[in-house]
């Protein structure tokens, strides 16, 4: 931030527009900071997640270089972050954003950020979501089902008894 406030100022300017004329609101706000970390944790996943803020009309293609420019992801960040205590909507404080979803059906690692920054919904095979947090890995029901429970079990007793 302190070494390109202008473009923090900027994209807060873009931010409080938004905000005024109800083109964004306290989701789409929390929306566009999960984006950005996401992208600060996975660089590699600019590019897919640059064109989906484009189709979901977060942003322009002018507003979003096509090569990842990391002082523009944290300006983004800094921004929305201190966006995020001012945004009102009538009546008081906006809801606390629920976290963005991500598809699991066949497991994987997640990519997001932690639970006390807002954690990272999952949807399962069969519609079934969850909330984790990044860095959590998401094992499906019919693969703990052919393993057993048993196998993982003993897994986690083995790292816990490391510890």
């Amino acid at each position: 931030m302190s070494k390109n406030p202008e473009a923090v100022a900027r994209i807060r300017a873009g931010i409080e527009a938004g905000i005024q004329s109800g083109e964004l609101d306290a989701n789409e706000l929390n929306t566009i900071i999960q984006l950005a970390k996401t992208v600060m944790q996975n660089p590699e996943m600019y590019p897919q997640i640059r064109q989906m803020a484009i189709q979901r009309g977060i942003a322009t293609e002018a507003d979003l270089p096509a090569q990842f420019d990391e002082g523009l992801v944290i300006a983004i960040i800094a921004a929305g972050k201190s966006m995020e205590a001012d945004v009102q909507i009538e009546g008081g404080q906006a809801p606390m954003p629920q976290p963005p979803v991500q598809e699991m059906e066949f497991g994987g690692m997640v990519n997001g950020p932690s639970h006390d920054q807002g954690g990272v919904r999952v949807k399962m095979k069969g519609g079934g979501e969850i909330e984790v947090e990044g860095g959590e890995y998401v094992i499906p029901k019919d693969v703990v089902k052919k393993k057993g429970t048993d196998f993982f079990d003993k897994m986690l007793q083995a790292e816990k008894d490391k510890a």
